[in-house]
């Protein structure tokens, strides 16, 4: 299965079991400032900063067993079952973004707030524009196209 260049940045938090573990651990501040400039950038998909930090883990965990082996080569396998799950952890979050926003969406228009409507789907398609254009971003900017009537008149366009 070829790559997007989102499954190439955006490991699952969670195994093919669904089980994941908390970890925490003390950095240099301006670790967390780099994070915080990167996701900032929208120049990679990252969403948070723990996914950059599972990305950076990922990377470092693949390097160290390319140097050291593990017996009976463990982590290509894992590596193997995580990919698979790679491309269904941005279509969930894809699909939790949307429908998070027509939520958003549906208290304004009942609330008669027009103008936060415009902001919400106007910062939706602002943040999808950055980064990669993916199957998953074509598809959410395809849910967005029924907001357009909102936008007439601003300046923004959805496609």
């Amino acid at each position: 299965m070829p790559k997007t260049e989102a499954e190439r940045y955006i490991i699952p938090s969670r195994d093919q079991l669904g089980q994941s573990s908390r970890e925490q651990f003390r950095c240099r501040p301006d670790y967390v400032r780099q994070m915080e400039i990167i996701l900032a950038s929208r120049k990679f998909p990252y969403i948070t900063k723990s996914d950059i930090m599972r990305h950076a883990l990922h990377e470092l965990l693949a390097k160290l067993e390319s140097e050291t082996p593990i017996p009976d080569s463990l982590f290509r396998k894992i590596e193997m079952a995580n990919e698979i799950l790679r491309h269904e952890e941005i279509e969930r979050r894809i699909y939790e973004l949307m429908d998070n926003l027509e939520q958003a969406i549906t208290v304004c228009l009942r609330d008669g707030d027009r103008g936060e409507v415009i902001r919400l789907v106007g910062m939706i398609r602002y943040y999808l524009d950055g980064g990669d254009q993916s199957y998953w971003t074509d598809k959410a900017l395809e849910r967005l196209k029924k907001y357009e009537k909102f936008l007439e008149g601003t300046g923004i366009k959805l496609i």
